[in-house]
């Protein structure tokens, strides 16, 4: 699979190009009156997809709304995440530990349909079929036509498929509940490992199955009909997307478990989940004008230096909704006036707290050396507080999206410097004196323009922020980190360089 990724990549930077969210076009100078990007006729001030790679030289990861965790699955539409989850934050839930086999909850499920009888699984709070579902339907095919394989590895169907496919009171999985299913079985980089069966994985890759779910390596149906990969993945339809389709995957050779957003047409098993579609984290509803502000807020003292940072409820999580400004070493703000207005620019050792001044929870993160951090990660931020996960992160985009462009609604209103212009026939030009870059800070979140610094300036004050996460991407080395520009009305996940000084906000830890 991994050999088609540069052209699954650039097939899809092709089509967001144009389209309603941000892609990875580069622009030379993010501040220049005179750049051009011809698309079709529709093209409007809010529909502009280019942005500026402002930190060169790392590896661009989201084109929305397609999602990944780092695998380079061809497949994929991007290398970045989730864009519609309900459920980030997950690492906060309660997680199950590893079990024996006698352990488990097994249970069995018969389709009156066919009279098929499956396996299912109680996994944390929810009931999976362990197995793949075989059941015949349009759309549904054997790997390489062959009846023995639906026996073995269950059917393989196409999405709109997979949506029809599960029987009464069971249903297709949703991103959210995908989630929920990794949180639960210890996170997503030691999920592939606890998920995947204990044989059939190509060159030893196989798993442990701790919790009985027993992923297969299904391979998948391409949609010119050809079938690919038996043996090294297995890949499971959630219901999250449109025509990009978020599935979860485990592969022959990694521990870890991946999100992608994948086409429709592409045939991919399916594990069916007890009442799915039931659990759903709260939705954020926008609670701020120019004129209102109903938003719910609190604060927080950070008990090391008294500063009183104010913060702010989106959906289930509490955030800070101001950037940290707890001075540590290595950490910077071009002046007293910078660090009051956006907080201090940490690495991303200074955020994960690597020498442990404060918790366990990200020792060893720095710079040069790999680590494994013990989520949540409270580093630097006040007690009782933590650094954001990849998955919190996301979760905070999942809980105000339906409402429009997440950037849009996050960032302040005043502070950002510029916008894109539609200039008519196609045209779109990004004008520096513009004052469409700015956001409505709907929800009360009020990210300012901070920029970055690069390890000797400070830059792109006034035309972007970039905050941390706690979670490394597994190949690159580099860590997810949030960000929002000018040229851009939904935010974007980047694997940025450890060594980058970026603003952060901390989360509440869970009750």
């Amino acid at each position: 699979m991994r050999h088609l990724g540069f052209l699954a990549l650039a097939f899809t930077a092709f089509l967001v190009a144009c389209g309603d969210d941000a892609s990875s076009s580069p622009v030379d100078d993010p501040v220049s009156s005179s750049i051009e990007i011809s698309c079709s006729d529709e093209t409007t001030p809010e529909s502009s997809s280019s942005s500026s790679v402002i930190l060169s030289g790392d590896s661009h990861e989201e084109s929305s709304p397609s999602s990944s965790s780092g695998s380079s699955s061809a497949l994929s539409s991007s290398s970045a995440e989730p864009a519609l989850s309900s459920a980030e934050g997950v690492e906060n839930l309660s997680s199950s530990s590893a079990k024996s086999s006698a352990d488990i909850a097994f249970g069995t499920l018969t389709d009156e349909r066919d009279g098929k009888t499956y396996k299912t699984v109680v996994i944390g709070k929810q009931t999976w079929m362990a197995e793949n579902l075989n059941y015949e339907s349009r759309y549904s095919y054997c790997y390489e036509d062959k009846t023995e394989n639906c026996a073995k590895y269950g059917r393989l169907y196409t999405w709109s498929g997979a949506m029809e496919a599960c029987p009464a009171g069971w249903g297709l999985p949703s991103l959210e509940e995908f989630q929920i299913l990794l949180a639960a079985v210890g996170g997503q980089a030691i999920a592939g490992k606890v998920l995947k069966s204990t044989e059939g994985w190509k060159d030893g890759g196989n798993g442990t199955d701790d919790y009985g779910f027993s992923a297969l390596p299904a391979g998948y149906r391409y949609d010119d009909t050809t079938f690919l990969y038996q043996g090294e993945y297995g890949q499971f339809w959630s219901t999250s997307g449109s025509t990009w389709i978020y599935q979860l995957e485990v592969t022959f050779d990694s521990d870890s478990a991946y999100i992608f957003s994948l086409y429709r047409e592409f045939g991919f098993s399916v594990r069916c989940l007890k009442s799915a579609g039931a659990a759903h984290e709260t939705p954020a509803v926008p609670c701020k004008t120019d004129s209102t502000d109903t938003c719910e807020y609190g604060s927080v003292k950070d008990d090391r230096d008294g500063q009183i940072y104010k913060t702010v409820k989106i959906g289930d999580q509490w955030w800070m909704a101001q950037n940290l400004n707890y001075e540590t070493e290595n950490s910077f703000c071009a002046d007293d006036s910078s660090c009051a207005k956006y907080g201090r620019l940490y690495t991303w050792g200074a955020v994960m707290d690597s020498a442990a001044q404060w918790s366990e929870g990200g020792k060893g993160c720095g710079v040069n050396s790999d680590c494994s951090p013990s989520f949540p990660v409270r580093g630097v931020c006040p007690s009782g507080w933590h650094v954001p996960s990849r998955d919190e992160w996301i979760n905070l985009r999942a809980a105000i999206i339906e409402y429009g462009p997440d950037a849009k609604a996050l960032k302040s209103t005043d502070g950002w410097i510029g916008g894109w212009v539609n200039m008519g026939g196609g045209v779109v030009a990004y004008d520096s004196l513009g004052v469409n870059g700015k956001g409505t800070d709907s929800f009360g979140f009020t990210a300012l323009p901070a920029g970055y610094w690069d390890g000797s300036a400070f830059r792109d004050d006034g035309l972007a922020t970039y905050f941390w996460s706690s979670s490394e991407k597994e190949y690159e080395k580099t860590v997810h980190a949030r960000y929002l520009t000018v040229v851009m009305n939904n935010s974007m996940m980047e694997g940025l360089s450890k060594s980058k000084g970026l603003s952060l906000r901390c989360v509440k830890d869970a009750d």
